[in-house]
């Protein structure tokens, strides 16, 4: 983990379930506050952004997060499909030749970052 740390990541993607969510908690092994200069996002297979938001909301992640986040709405494919990284750059005005760091807690995850060129840090 600390080699991930020790990186200056210019956008830092986090996966909702399992990896910032936890329980309907916030994962405290989730590293949301530990990439200060970086720009954060969330990418999630989840269908109801409202639900996300509402949750951004209730633990005042929204301060942190703000509106940066992508869920699947049945539109588009999902992870481990890079397309909702491309629709959170647009949504970000990020350009695409970034250092990235993507957190996840799954194989799917696993295979997203290394389709959009991020490094892979694992939690559960």
């Amino acid at each position: 983990m600390s080699k991930f740390l020790e990186r200056e990541y210019q956008l830092v993607i986090w996966d909702w379930f399992g990896t910032l969510c936890k329980h309907g908690q916030v994962n405290p092994d989730s590293l949301y506050d530990q990439f200060p200069k970086a720009a954060k996002g969330i990418i999630s297979n989840h269908k109801y952004s409202t639900d996300l938001e509402k949750w951004l909301k209730d633990t005042n992640l929204i301060t942190i997060f703000g509106g940066n986040y992508i869920c699947q709405d049945g539109r588009y494919p999902p992870k481990p499909n890079p397309h909702m990284y491309f629709r959170l750059l647009k949504l970000m005005e990020l350009r695409v030749d970034l250092r990235i760091l993507y957190i996840g807690d799954s194989d799917t995850d696993e295979e997203f970052a290394k389709n959009i060129g991020a490094d892979f840090m694992s939690i559960s």
